[in-house]
C-alpha cells in the first residue's frame, strides 16, 4: 500500500504535472506484489524528462530495467511525457 502516492511525490518532487496515471495490476504477468503504471507528466522538456528518469531511477531501483518513455513536445518548450513502469509499489 502506497506504492502510488509514493511514485507521485517523487514525480511532484521532481517538477511533474502529472496528468493521467493509470495502474494494472502486473501480476497476472509477474508477482501478486507489483503493479504497471503508466503516468501521463507535463514536464519542461527533454532535460527535465531525463532529470525526472534520475530521481525515478534513485527511488525504484528495481523498476529501472522496466522504465520506458515516450515524449512530445510543443513549440514552446514544453512536453507531454508518458512512461511505463512495472515493480512499484
Amino acid at each position: 500500500p502506497g506504492g502510488i502516492a509514493e511514485l507521485t511525490g517523487v514525480l511532484a518532487a521532481a517538477g511533474a504535472s502529472v496528468k493521467d496515471i493509470f495502474h494494472e495490476r502486473a501480476w497476472l504477468h509477474t508477482s501478486v506484489d507489483q503493479v504497471t503504471i503508466k503516468a501521463v507528466l507535463e514536464t519542461l522538456g527533454p532535460e527535465h524528462n531525463a532529470a525526472i528518469m534520475r530521481s525515478l531511477a534513485d527511488s525504484f531501483p528495481a523498476a529501472v530495467d522496466t522504465m520506458r518513455l515516450e515524449g512530445t513536445w510543443t513549440e514552446d518548450g514544453a512536453s507531454n511525457l508518458s512512461g511505463r513502469a512495472a515493480a512499484v509499489g
